[in-house]
């Protein structure tokens, strides 16, 4: 459920509200405010209100834009070794991310793709 998914792991699941819609070909998707295009999903949770959770380690940080990706700015970037925990806005959220060390500084702008397989939708 949502409050483990939360609990377990370092750091946290990031939780974000989310529409789930069916496609026209019957597949479903879910829609994040501030992504570009609705994420397609492997399970078939129904339509509707939901929130969407994904692990910081989960989320891909890329340097420049491509397909798919999506702005954040990085409010703040705590070295934790090999890795960079990143705090970003992104679509009014803000969202953690693990990333290699040197990714990003406080103040600068990162590009996110996220995988629609690794989303958990809580209800």
């Amino acid at each position: 459920n949502r409050f483990v998914a939360q609990f377990i792991g370092f750091p946290p699941m990031n939780v974000l509200p989310c529409e789930i819609v069916r496609r026209p070909d019957g597949t479903e998707a879910a829609v994040l405010a501030g992504l570009p295009a609705p994420l397609a999903l492997p399970a078939h949770p129904g339509p509707g209100p939901a929130s969407a959770g994904i692990r910081p380690s989960d989320i891909e940080v890329l340097a420049a834009p491509g397909p798919g990706t999506v702005a954040a700015i990085v409010d703040a970037a705590e070295p934790l070794g090999r890795d960079t925990l990143l705090t970003l806005s992104i679509g009014g959220a803000e969202i953690s991310v693990l990333a290699p060390a040197g990714t990003a500084s406080e103040g600068g702008q990162v590009h996110l793709r996220f995988d629609g397989s690794r989303l958990h939708v809580f209800r």
